[in-house]
């Protein structure tokens, strides 16, 4: 399975239409909404992160054992 990743700026342009701001993606990965990974000054975010954020869900991983 191949997964897409985004950066903030790439996210911004499909949601810009929707109204949601840079900003907006910022706080919402500050409180979890939107799970992301730093790496360098950039922030990564999986394409299936972006679907569970766009559908109103927190990202929530579950542990399989």
């Amino acid at each position: 399975m191949i997964t897409d990743f985004y950066n903030i700026d790439e996210i911004e342009k499909q949601l810009a239409p929707k109204g949601i701001t840079k900003t907006s993606i910022y706080r919402a990965i500050s409180t979890g909404k939107l799970k992301a990974v730093k790496i360098g000054k950039r922030w990564i975010i999986s394409e299936k992160a972006l679907n569970y954020f766009l559908e109103g869900n927190s990202y929530i991983e579950t542990e399989v054992h």
